[in-house]
């Protein structure tokens, strides 16, 4: 148990793990990885009546009209799973098996131009033959493959063998089986599940919480590019369950040092 206040042992540097169970995903608990805050905080709409009866016009009633409880996490860790839920989506695979394809046209004439980049159609190529008409252009004097596994291809300026105005065709290409995770963000309207936090601080008394059902309500998108390591926040919105928890509708949070 917690040492009654004043203890400077009640100081807290906190710390913990936080895991979270999507209910539209047969997944369990995720573990959201190395987070930096988890916070609680309760917003009240007040609604009250000031007494017209004397020129003070103090409150004459105030009470309650709505309350509103609000999670927030900071995650540092880019997992899909934490992806996922930053751009309210889901996760799936590609279902891309190895093979080879022909004939394919990368650019018409009209959009053949030097120094620009295009893309195959399937993903993870080699073996690239790349034409204009008869002629067959050539590797890193023409053209060079800038990334196989998205399949572009820029075309260099001043190729030997460049034939301008002239429709680009793959003669042929393989391309390997990819089976990697898709994030496909936006594509779900509301995503709620349980969220529990288990306290290990460096200092202080440890909790762990268990929010029995939060709306995720992600804040400031996923970033890819910073000048340092980046974060992501997921606001939440904890919604009442009273039906299943009338004692503790919101959360509940336990002393963990009774276990200590």
């Amino acid at each position: 148990m917690s040492p009654v206040a004043p203890s400077n042992t009640n100081l807290l540097l906190g710390a913990g793990q936080v895991f979270f169970d999507r209910n539209d995903v047969d997944q369990g608990l995720a573990h959201l990885g190395n987070c930096t805050q988890f916070r609680i905080e309760f917003e009240d709409e007040k609604r009250e009546v000031v007494n017209r009866m004397t020129s003070a016009q103090g409150t004459y009633r105030k009470v309650t009209s709505k309350r509103t409880g609000r999670l927030t996490i900071v995650g540092q860790e880019f997992e899909p799973k934490n992806a996922a839920l930053v751009t309210m989506g889901t996760l799936s695979v590609l279902a891309q098996s190895a093979s080879s394809a022909s004939n394919e046209i990368i650019a018409t004439a009209a959009q053949a131009v030097e120094g620009a980049t295009y893309q195959t159609e399937f993903r993870n190529i080699s073996v690239l033959v790349l034409k204009q008409g008869a002629t067959t252009l050539v590797l890193d004097d023409d053209y060079v493959i800038t990334d196989a596994v998205l399949g572009l291809i820029t075309i260099l300026v001043g190729g030997g063998q460049w034939v301008p105005a002239t429709q680009i065709d793959a003669t042929s290409y393989t391309y390997a089986a990819d089976t990697s995770t898709v994030i496909r963000g936006g594509d779900t309207g509301t995503i709620e599940g349980k969220l529990i936090f288990v306290g290990d601080p460096a200092a202080g008394p440890a909790m762990d919480v268990q929010c029995w059902i939060c709306s995720i309500e992600p804040e400031g998108g996923l970033d890819f590019i910073g000048d340092d390591f980046l974060e992501w926040t997921l606001n939440c919105e904890i919604l009442d369950d009273s039906a299943n928890h009338p004692d503790e509708p919101y959360f509940l949070a336990v002393d963990r040092d009774d276990y200590r």
